[in-house]
């Protein structure tokens, strides 16, 4: 009465929490003879309909009594039920009124189900967690007697459909809408303990519910009973943290769910393969779902005499038949449900086993080829999604591949999967439909995924078209009838383009950029597309910085009037918000970074730098942490600049005193790191002046910190802090000049324990060696004072101790 009733303005705070022991009620049990009597001879039973016609009345008021009928007064009852025979779709017989009474009894176990899937929706789900025992259990509720009601007894021997698809959709509402509370399950593994842990218990309720969800999909005839099974088994197999329960689930509930792959209904195939699709898309990925992929479909005997090859995968194989089945347009197009089903499968498995899709290239490339020409929106919109997949793992593949055999196949795979079936047409006639936004959307964004060693092998003309209208797609549009349903599809072409940014071939094409830049610039405008711009903002200002380091000779050829416009279209983000402010930060960094002399004698860019550096300063307070982290990195950039550093535009104390702030002062220890590592960015002691000493003493303030209490978040970065603060340290030490050395050593000597303590904890990792060699000779070369060079010299032999024992101990030939 008090969930979600219109009108109730408040729930009452009743404080509903389970007992300790939690109960179940016992299944009710229909005895035989109540259930045979209707079949007794007819005869008696019509001279007793005749004679006593208010018997039959009788004895339903005397079971109501006992709690197995409709009240204990007819004048009590609802109208509903206080029908006449002759109103009613039951007969006046006994065994009709036995039938109506079932029918009543299982309206109000319906009802029930119900009434619970209400409250789930409504209630916290800590508060509704609490009763888990209540309604599934942690014990077979199938062997021996008594069992107990729950909702799995209710979906296995539940003799009524709707009270079984109720019960169902309860289970459903379970474990979507309490899978953080699932993901705690944990098998011990221990059959008896003198204490049982929540853990354990979530775990063994978990394995209850795939038991008897195998019974029920084994048991099941009704279609529509059979889908919501399916269904059921999905959420379930998605809220299991199956690495951490009991191996086998996975194996039984696939081989019950892939009878069903072939079923004759449309429906209980999709089903069966959005089930599937959960399995593939578990995470992380365990080796139990690698071996049910492999080989023929489970329960069936593979064909010929050969063995199954352990790269294929039954899976792929039943999705790419589905999709390539030979059958007339009209049997096709009932099927386009199925078809679409099975393109998001084969998009699971290239996103989580791609090895499995790479051993059926041959399948995939007449998949995508025969979709992509398929008169269904739909179709073709799985299948650009499929390819978008297939093409980033292939471009991570070839990204980490050192094999240059292997290297030359996968190109030569993704060369003919882009040439011969998207860029032969479709993918042109797509981005050029603007009726289907969605697909011109989706196109854009399988464009970004094509990878730089797949793009370079392509022919000239293909990637011209393919920039052109790309650049057509995110120009501003000149009405503002065609700006709401263009939006999508700006944002796709606009992210696109910040991608190829990247690509080292398209990175030296000088009009390229240039017409990137002026699109961000217009999109940086428009308050719709300024997030994607600003992301792409930040890819095109990291290209130009890639150009100065690589002392390309297309950074020469930048003008210095389109440089001021992109730095005034970056400063003026400063006070938006957050997600934007921090590509725009990140974006100044690389254009500090990229500026010469040459470009800081420009008047426009001496000003957008000065304002540039009070934007960086600015940012190192600012509440995201994202920001301040890429403040600090820009910072970085700025003091790795030496011609910007090297003149008068800028000060160099505010830079190194906002750094130190966040060094010490930063509660996120990865803005620590970022914040130490920039410090030691300048190369010279020059670079520092008057900051040196105060940078020493920040290093060691903020190591000494590291070595105390630290909040529990960020116990995972501690490590890392203290490694890079050992790692500043040597680089300050490498960088002293003599008349450094009276001031430093005091600084040592009071901070001489925590150093040592911190040197050796990172001493295991062997990368403190080499920098303190190169510290110790740099210091050897000044002349420094005894107790400096006793110092170092102890530091650098701990460290070449830690280094042999480490070498000592990975020779060991362990038999």
């Amino acid at each position: 009465m008090f969930h979600g009733i219109p009108g109730q303005r408040a729930r009452p705070n009743f404080n509903l929490l389970p007992s300790p022991l939690c109960t179940h009620l016992t299944a009710v049990v229909v005895k035989e003879e109540d259930q045979e009597q209707p079949k007794q001879s007819p005869t008696p039973k019509k001279k007793n309909r005749r004679r006593k016609p208010k018997k039959g009345n009788d004895k339903l008021e005397d079971n109501a009594s006992d709690g197995s009928g409709d009240g204990n007064s007819t004048r009590h009852q609802p109208p509903w039920k206080r029908a006449s025979s002759s109103e009613s779709e039951f007969s006046d017989s006994e065994g009709g009124q036995l039938a109506r009474l079932r029918y009543l009894q299982s309206c109000v176990r319906r009802n029930a189900y119900l009434t619970l899937r209400a409250i789930v929706k409504v209630m916290e789900n800590k508060e509704m967690f609490s009763y888990l025992l209540n309604f599934l259990p942690d014990v077979p509720v199938t062997v021996g007697p008594p069992q107990t009601q729950t909702i799995l007894l209710t979906v296995l021997k539940d003799p009524s459909l709707q009270v079984r698809k109720a019960s169902l959709d309860l289970l459903t509402d379970f474990v979507t809408y309490y899978k953080p509370f699932l993901a705690i399950a944990a098998d011990s593994g221990a059959h008896k303990a003198s204490f049982t842990a929540l853990s354990t218990t979530v775990a063994t309720v978990l394995g209850e519910i795939h038991r008897c969800l195998h019974l029920a999909l084994i048991a099941e005839n009704s279609p529509a009973l059979i889908i919501q099974l399916l269904k059921c088994l999905s959420d379930v197999v998605t809220g299991s943290p199956y690495r951490r329960l009991k191996p086998g689930l996975l194996t039984r509930l696939v081989a019950d769910v892939s009878a069903f792959v072939n079923h004759r209904d449309g429906q209980i195939q999709v089903a069966s393969l959005t089930a599937l699709g959960s399995v593939v898309g578990v995470t992380p990925c365990i080796d139990e779902i690698e071996q049910i992929l492999k080989g023929d479909l489970p329960g069936r005997k593979a064909s010929g005499t050969s063995p199954a090859s352990p790269t294929n995968s039954w899976l792929v194989k039943a999705c790419t038949a589905k999709i390539l089945a030979d059958v007339p347009e009209a049997i096709r197009v009932s099927m386009t449900v199925v078809r679409v089903e099975a393109l998001q499968v084969l998009t699971q498995v290239c996103r989580t086993y791609f090895h499995f899709i790479l051993s059926s290239t041959e399948d995939i490339m007449a998949v995508t080829k025969m979709c992509l020409s398929d008169p269904h929106e739909a179709i073709k919109l799985h299948t650009v999604k499929l390819l978008e997949e297939f093409s980033k793992q292939l471009s991570d593949m070839l990204a980490a591949c050192r094999d240059k055999h292997q290297y030359q196949r996968l190109q030569h795979i993704g060369h003919n999967i882009w040439l011969d079936c998207a860029l032969s047409g479709a993918f042109q006639s797509f981005l050029q439909d603007f009726s289907q936004v969605v697909l011109q959307t989706e196109t854009c964004n399988c464009l970004a995924a094509v990878g730089p060693d797949i793009w370079d092998t392509l022919p000239a003309d293909r990637k011209v078209l393919c920039i052109t209208l790309l650049l057509g797609l995110a120009k501003a549009p000149g009405s503002e009838e065609a700006r709401e349903d263009d939006v999508p599809v700006r944002m796709a072409s606009i992210r696109t383009l910040g991608v190829f940014c990247c690509y080292p071939s398209l990175r030296e094409d000088i009009l390229f950029l240039m017409d990137t830049g002026d699109i961000i610039v217009d999109a940086l405008k428009d308050p719709e597309t300024r997030i994607k711009a600003s992301w792409a903002l930040s890819n095109f200002a990291e290209t130009l910085s890639e150009l100065r380091r690589t002392d390309s000779p297309v950074a020469a050829e930048v003008p210095d009037k389109f440089l001021c416009t992109i730095g005034k279209a970056t400063n003026a983000l400063q006070s938006d918000k957050n997600q934007i402010r921090a590509n725009a930060v990140r974006a100044l960094g690389c254009m500090l970074y990229f500026l010469t002399s040459d470009n800081l004698r420009h008047e426009g860019i001496q000003e957008f730098v000065q304002e540039a550096v009070n934007v960086l300063l600015k940012s190192l307070q600012a509440t995201l942490m994202k920001v301040r982290w890429n403040a600090c990195y820009a910072i970085g950039s700025v003091l790795a600049n030496h011609d910007l550093i090297g003149g008068t535009i800028i000060a160099m104390a505010p830079l190194f005193n906002g750094l130190l702030v966040s060094l010490c002062k930063c509660v996120n220890f990865k803005v620590r790191i970022r914040a130490a590592a920039a410090l030691v960015v300048p190369s010279s002691r020059a670079t520092y002046g008057d900051m040196f000493l105060n940078t020493w003493q920040g290093i060691l303030t903020a190591l000494t910190a590291a070595e105390g209490s630290v909040d529990y978040k960020e116990l995972q970065h501690q490590d890392k802090l203290r490694e890079q603060l050992c790692l500043s340290i040597c680089h300050l030490l490498s960088t002293m000049e003599e008349k450094d050395v009276s001031e430093v050593d005091p600084l040592i000597a009071s901070n001489e324990e925590c150093i040592r303590n911190s040197f050796r904890k990172v001493a295991p990792k062997q990368c403190l060696l080499q920098p303190m060699r190169s510290a110790h000779h740099a210091l050897e070369s000044i002349g420094m004072p005894a107790t400096l060079y006793t110092f170092t010299s102890s530091l650098l032999s701990e460290l070449e101790d830690a280094f042999d024992l480490s070498s000592h101990i990975s020779n060991i030939d362990i038999r």
